[in-house]
């Protein structure tokens, strides 16, 4: 489980650094999850990553950090799935409006998460 638990943190690191480098990936990203009920999907995806981290979190040198991050994301896929699908593709258009300076800035909440999450485990 902590492999999985590094590649989770691995993948949010190299996501906040490709936002903020191409901004524009962003929005083609929550474009993808726009489309149909993929929104659904995404749910899913937090669903196992909290899982997974509340599971590792035992493992890790900090572990409250990744209960904390595990939770957020159950919390986060909970939610997805208590708004229902088109009140979610709303607030993703609404974050696609957004231009990509703004992007560029909140990049960094993606890129210090993955770095944390890297540390703690």
């Amino acid at each position: 489980m902590i492999g999985l638990a590094k590649i989770i943190g691995m993948i949010i690191t190299v996501a906040g650094v490709v936002f903020l480098l191409h901004p524009k990936s962003a929005k083609k990203l929550l474009g993808f999850w726009e489309e149909g009920k993929r929104v659904y999907g995404l749910a899913a995806i937090r669903l196992v990553v909290g899982a997974i981290l509340l599971l590792a979190a035992r493992e890790c040198m900090v572990p409250w950090l990744v209960v904390v991050f595990g939770a957020l994301a159950v919390i986060g896929g909970v939610v997805i799935l208590a708004f229902g699908v088109e009140n979610s593709k709303g607030i993703i258009a609404h974050w696609k409006a957004k231009p990509d300076n703004f992007f560029r800035k909140i990049s960094f909440i993606p890129l210090v998460m993955g770095l944390l999450l890297l540390w703690a485990i």
